[in-house]
């Protein structure tokens, strides 16, 4: 639901959900990034952030002053790093101002935003969804979501963000800084099974806005004598994880531990990680201080292959 800047939670309650290091990286790099594209342009008066990947770390818009104002330009952080995000062009920006999000049957949340036609007053639906890169709007019925339940969401917004012609740096940090996590995102136990070239591995992992997310040391350790066998280091000099592929993992002790056996709450890491040196994209969890990935994430990233047999339950890995 929407929520104005004036009424919105103290970003104090924000530490609940993510780590003090976490929010001050995304949150001064918006601040910065932010001042410069408002400024680079007047007609972006109104800024819009929200969270359609549900990971804890919103995604900032900044939307021209007018009543058909398009999205002009947006931004979020993933792997400790500031990135664009592609905007469509068939919505007007306030139409990020009114979101909601429902839960379908199967458990996967959709975002519905709203708009109010110019000339018509028609309100038009759209499903919203952020994919990492881009930001698209679909085109919806009402009547295709009105069923659902509606999950407790916010999106926030300002549109006052100027002092005498230009982008107030006060301003526009009471506006980022006041941002809450709007879901309490929580780790359940997988059910699942996984099972490497057909055989069946012990290992625990989680459930994450329903994709599967395993540590990623305890990959590296089933994978580590098969052709796509990784190392995983901190490494000093980068200031992150570098996954190094093609490596025998170096075993440092805890790796498959089963004990842990309990839903968690968990904040996305900020810290970026790295591919054989190079930045990578990928988006891993801080639960108990290990880095959880999503297993198709690694998979793409390393190269072996994962499908899903739902009716088993089975993640199913293939290292050929």
């Amino acid at each position: 639901m929407k929520k104005p800047l004036a009424i919105i939670l103290t970003a104090a309650l924000t530490a609940a959900f993510i780590p003090a290091g976490a929010a001050e990286s995304w949150r001064e790099a918006f601040i910065t990034r932010l001042m410069s594209l408002m400024s680079r342009n007047p007609a972006y008066q109104n800024l819009v952030m929200t969270d359609l990947d549900f990971n804890g770390i919103p995604e900032a818009f900044v939307v021209a002053d007018s009543v058909s104002g398009g999205i002009g330009e947006g931004i979020t952080m993933q792997g400790g790093v500031i990135t664009d995000i592609t905007v469509p062009g068939n919505v007007v920006g306030r139409c990020l101002e009114d979101i909601t999000v429902y839960q379908e049957e199967n458990g996967e949340l959709r975002a519905v935003g709203k708009e109010v036609g110019r000339y018509t007053g028609e309100i038009e639906y759209y499903y919203m969804t952020f994919d990492g890169t881009t930001l698209t709007c679909q085109p919806t019925e009402k009547a295709v979501f009105a069923a659902l339940p509606a999950i407790p969401y916010t999106d926030v917004y300002t549109h006052d963000v100027f002092e005498n012609g230009y982008p107030s740096r006060t301003k526009l940090a009471q506006f980022v800084n006041s941002y809450v996590v709007p879901n309490n995102v929580r780790a359940e136990l997988s059910s699942d099974e996984i099972l490497i070239n057909g055989e069946k591995v012990e290992i625990v992992g989680y459930n994450i806005n329903y994709s599967n997310y395993y540590k990623v040391r305890d990959i590296a350790m089933l994978l580590r004598t098969t052709p796509v066998r990784f190392n995983v280091v901190w490494d000093e000099e980068l200031g992150g994880v570098n996954i190094i592929t093609g490596q025998r993992y170096e075993i440092v002790g805890g790796e498959l531990d089963l004990g842990t056996t309990e839903a968690k709450e968990i904040a996305e890491n900020s810290s970026p990680v790295y591919i054989n040196g190079n930045i990578s994209a990928l988006e891993s969890y801080n639960i108990d201080g290990n880095n959880y990935f999503k297993i198709r994430d690694l998979a793409d990233a390393i190269g072996f292959s994962v499908d899903y047999n739902a009716a088993e339950g089975q993640v199913l890995i293939t290292t050929g």
